[in-house]
């Protein structure tokens, strides 16, 4: 079984968002570990 917590867009965004009070818990998230997919970095991403 994998163990790891899958992120979904929004934890990203919340995480690069300086006037939001839900980056430092993305940040955390992130910083602990987990998976994104190529669909989600798409969506973050700037085209």
């Amino acid at each position: 079984m994998n163990d790891k917590p899958f992120f979904d867009t929004n934890i990203i965004l919340y995480a690069f968002r300086k006037d939001d009070t839900r980056g430092q818990v993305a940040e955390a998230l992130l910083a602990a570990g987990g998976a994104l997919s190529v669909q989600v970095l798409a969506a973050f991403l700037p085209r």
